[in-house]
């Protein structure tokens, strides 16, 4: 009889044994495979901010919120202004699509490593039918410096200015665009008989070599803090 008792203690003990195994092998494969989900977890990158644009050139748009070359008309108490030649960067989609705030955007032109303007683009944001004359001071942004030309102190406005299709929207959408100008200010000699009158202050566009020399440089840049969403060089422009 103890024999038996003895020879029974012995075989219950190795059962237990490959149980307990099991139970911990098993334990470890779940823990495992939670470690195992949890590092392949896959957290997909933020879209790119784009802006995708159409240039139109061969036109000509208001020299808008020019002193000089603006009347307000006693009729219909609208502004009126000359024409001058300029390319309309339109706005053909966004990514993300209506997720693009104005706010969030620069416009910068530079010439050679140097900044003609660079300005909050809702700064310059033109509403057309107003009124306003845009003027030097108060925090206005100004032309700068392109390449060895500086020019007298000159508004934003004298180079391009922004026009939404559907004015007061905070976001970037098709059909928005923004207006260059392709009027090279350099008189070449000329200081009579053209319209808008060649030498004025205004100095509207950029200078002419700008438009015609391959190696200018001079590009148009749109940037959020993060990314740029579009940049363009203007040679062959004008």
């Amino acid at each position: 009889m103890r024999i038996r008792r003895q020879g029974y203690r012995r075989s219950w003990k190795r059962a237990v044994t490959p149980i307990i195994a099991t139970i911990l092998l098993v334990a470890m494969t779940i823990v495992a495979a939670g470690v195992l989900y949890v590092s392949l977890q896959f957290v997909p990158p933020p879209s790119a901010t784009q802006i995708y644009v159409n240039i139109q050139g061969g036109g000509a748009e208001p020299v808008y919120g020019d002193g000089p070359d603006c009347s307000i008309s006693k009729v219909t108490g609208l502004q009126t202004c000359y024409d001058l030649p300029a390319a309309n960067i339109v706005v053909q989609s966004t990514v993300p699509t209506y997720g693009i705030t104005i706010a969030s955007l620069t416009f910068r032109f530079t010439c050679n490593g140097t900044t003609y303007l660079e300005a909050p683009l809702a700064a310059m944001e033109w509403v057309p039918g107003q009124n306003v004359i845009v003027t030097t001071g108060g925090g206005t942004p100004q032309l700068g410096q392109c390449g060895s030309y500086t020019p007298p102190s000159a508004p934003w406005d004298r180079l391009a200015y922004f026009v939404q299709l559907n004015a007061g929207n905070p976001v970037i959408n098709s059909g928005d665009q923004i207006v260059f100008f392709l009027h090279g200010f350099e008189c070449n000699g000329v200081t009579s008989g053209t319209t808008p009158p060649c030498g004025d202050v205004d100095y509207h566009g950029a200078p002419t070599w700008c438009y015609t020399m391959v190696d200018s440089d001079c590009t148009i840049t749109v940037f959020s803090p993060t990314t740029t969403v579009f940049s363009v060089n203007i040679y062959s422009w004008g």
